[in-house]
């Protein structure tokens, strides 16, 4: 197991708050570490910290397996392929669960966010924003949601430019799933 597989077992114990897992991180010195002796960190974690990790190294394997079988890269906060500017928020996410390609660090990236119902004018307006953006080599990053964010991705993709759809909840249970669609031409 390498340092960001670590990582993904360790974000996988749901119960570990953020801070407690950064606070136990720096304690040990990576998520290696910490997997190896989640008892040392036992004053950060307390006992149902570390009994959450303990049930997630249990599960270790089939994850890693079925995150591998889907293609998923797994990008940690050391890594080069982290973006820059999420990097300095307040709290950054310690692993990115990325398919497609992992460049994450455009020259210029425009986010597209807005309204879930949208009326037609909108919609329109953001499908040809996004897409004019898009010829003119802008990356365009979008939540996948339905309205505005999907014709942010719709508009980038009639460009044939680059988009990213950064998603609230897990890969494999897309929300909504009538994006399914949209998704798999991104994956494209």
């Amino acid at each position: 197991m390498n340092e960001s597989e670590a990582m993904a077992v360790l974000v996988s114990a749901q119960e570990v708050s953020y801070g407690q897992r950064e606070r136990a991180l720096q304690a040990a010195g990576s998520a290696l570490n910490l997997l190896a002796d989640p008892h040392a960190q036992e004053n950060i974690l307390g006992g149902e910290g570390v009994a959450a990790i303990r049930r997630a190294l249990s599960n270790a394997q089939r994850m890693l397996n079925g995150l591998r079988e889907d293609g998923v890269s797994l990008i940690t906060r050391e890594s080069e392929a982290y973006p820059e500017s999420l990097r300095y928020t307040a709290r950054p996410p310690h692993l990115l669960f990325c398919r497609g390609k992992p460049a994450l660090n455009d020259e210029l990236s425009v986010a597209i966010v807005g309204t879930r119902r949208a009326d037609g004018y909108g919609l329109r307006h953001t499908r040809r924003i996004a897409r004019e953006l898009a010829e003119k080599g802008a990356c365009i990053v979008s939540g996948l949601a339905l309205g505005v964010d999907a014709m942010a991705h719709w508009g980038a993709l009639d460009a044939n430019g680059r988009t990213i759809a950064v998603l609230g909840g897990a890969l494999d249970r897309l929300y909504p799933p009538k994006n399914r669609t949209l998704m798999e031409r991104i994956l494209e």
